[in-house]
């Protein structure tokens, strides 16, 4: 509770306003632990992994989540020496419980992709399909099942992989809206993703499949055209990881469109929805 009512009340840990150390004091307090016991608030942010999983990073300037840490000292009980005992070492007398919360607070969607796929499991009409589509717009590529299915099965973070376009085209890193406006080519966007999956220790043959799809496609396109932001928006509302194929099947579409080419078919059958990303909920 000391958690989520210091992010709720945008409690900072530098400068003025209120001080997240001050709410999570007040409600820890009204919640039952004593004023006397430690208690440490923390601003930061949290970061998405490659395991989806995101995690706490400290940060005094930044107060998009903060993390509470406090604890207890109690009486060791019977349980615990015998515990002590069994492990072979001292009872102490007394024993310090700890607990720590991580909280963000909500807000609006800041950033969506242009389309998506809902493709968990690639069957062979479905690999068929991408393929026709890409030999349509001119492409020579032609993955296998399981090519379409590495890709389906990679995720991309949203973050790191516009701040890498970002320093590739030579652009102020945290201007996204210059990112947006800037025309590029889908072979670069493809290359840069590349890149950063190849830091994440993507599959070889992920990256691999990727630079045969960039060889082919290399039509101009703005970022924006595959990814809306809304403006203001901060790094925190768009660490998020997004389907791999989610990007590949939006460059092919847009390709595909450029060229008049009917994709009906396919995008009946990959069934292509907006995808919303957002700050982090509370927890």
């Amino acid at each position: 509770m000391a958690a989520l009512e210091a992010a709720e009340h945008d409690g900072a840990c530098t400068g003025s306003g209120p001080q997240a150390s001050t709410l999570a004091r007040t409600a820890a307090t009204r919640n039952g632990h004593s004023p006397l016991n430690p208690l440490i608030a923390s601003c930061g942010y949290l970061r998405t992994g490659n395991d989806n999983l995101r995690t706490f990073t400290a940060d005094n300037q930044r107060n998009e989540a903060i993390k509470v840490e406090v604890s207890n000292v109690v009486v060791t009980s019977f349980a615990g020496g015998i515990y002590a005992l069994v492990q072979g070492g001292a009872i102490a007398r007394t024993t310090t419980l700890r607990a720590s919360a991580v909280a963000a607070n909500p807000g609006p969607p800041q950033a969506m992709l242009s389309i998506r796929s809902t493709l968990l499991q690639v069957s062979s009409m479905q690999s068929a399909i991408l393929n026709a589509l890409l030999k349509a717009i001119g492409a020579s590529t032609q993955l296998t099942v399981l090519g379409w299915q590495g890709i389906a099965d990679t995720q991309l973070n949203l973050l790191d992989y516009l701040d890498a376009l970002s320093t590739d085209l030579h652009l102020n890193l945290g201007d996204y809206q210059q990112l947006l406006n800037l025309q590029t080519t889908a072979d670069k966007l493809l290359d840069v993703a590349v890149k950063v999956l190849q830091q994440s220790g993507a599959a070889v043959e992920v990256t691999g499949n990727l630079l045969k799809l960039a060889a082919d496609l290399k039509g101009p396109i703005t970022v924006g055209q595959l990814l809306n932001l809304q403006t203001g928006t901060v790094q925190a509302g768009l660490d998020a990881n997004v389907q791999l194929l989610q990007l590949v099947q939006a460059m092919i579409q847009l390709a595909a469109n450029r060229q008049a080419v009917n994709a009906e078919i396919p995008i009946t059958v990959l069934a292509p929805a907006e995808l919303r990303r957002g700050r982090p909920a509370q927890r």
